[in-house]
């Protein structure tokens, strides 16, 4: 499906919104209304640019309208939710977020070696497989008692969300990458798992599958 965005009047977004602490790969919009994504991989990072269409500098325009107006300057990261749903942090001291538009289809970026790839390409991975594309979504938790959950506020386990019916699969594929212990993963824009798991010293994501939006945490409403 070709990449559309319909731009929404900007309204504060109080809903879920959780980016991994840390230098991690995320989406990224240009003072000229270009977009990339920085894709940080362990100690390197590429900044891989995206194939401009007419809906994606829309989306970038409606990104630079928000920072501009926040900060006096464009140019910043962004989020794009398992909804489609737009959300742009402001890097000033009051770590206000507006959703600012909505998405359908697949953002095409020009890899490091010169190819194209999207983050939906997931048609030939099984459970557990190397996931070697950025390792981009919103962040949310397994429990040590298989519940899955999303924080409300860091650190603070008794303020959290539950879906409304627990997903039985994604609980075991998840199991099956990590056995044992709480799990952190995160959902990108596709609604594709990933979590990562230590090899060598080192943290590697891995592909777990796909969310059920019948048992996942409903769409919310800015």
């Amino acid at each position: 499906m070709s990449f559309v965005f319909q731009e929404r009047p900007p309204i504060r977004w109080s809903g879920r919104y959780r980016r991994i602490p840390g230098k991690q790969s995320v989406l990224h919009v240009r003072w000229d209304d270009t977009v990339d994504l920085i894709w940080q991989d362990g100690p390197d990072t590429c900044v891989c640019r995206a194939q401009m269409t007419d809906p994606l500098q829309q989306l970038a325009q409606a990104v630079n309208r928000i920072k501009r107006a926040q900060t006096g300057q464009p140019g910043g990261s962004f989020v794009i939710n398992e909804y489609g749903q737009v959300i742009c942090p402001v890097a000033d001291d009051s770590l206000e977020r507006f959703y600012v538009g909505d998405c359908e289809g697949a953002i095409r970026f020009i890899g490091p070696d010169g190819e194209v790839f999207t983050l939906n390409d997931d048609e030939y991975l099984d459970t557990g497989d190397d996931w070697n594309l950025p390792y981009v979504g919103i962040a949310y938790n397994l429990s040590r008692h298989d519940r899955i959950y999303f924080p409300l506020r860091e650190g603070y386990d008794t303020e959290c969300q539950y879906p409304p019916w627990p997903d039985q699969r994604l609980i075991y594929a998840l199991r099956c990458v990590r056995p044992d212990g709480g799990v952190r993963f995160v959902v990108n824009p596709h609604g594709i798992v990933l979590t990562k798991v230590k090899e060598d010293g080192m943290w590697k994501p891995k592909y777990v599958g796909r969310i059920d939006y019948q048992r996942w945490f409903p769409r919310e409403s800015p």
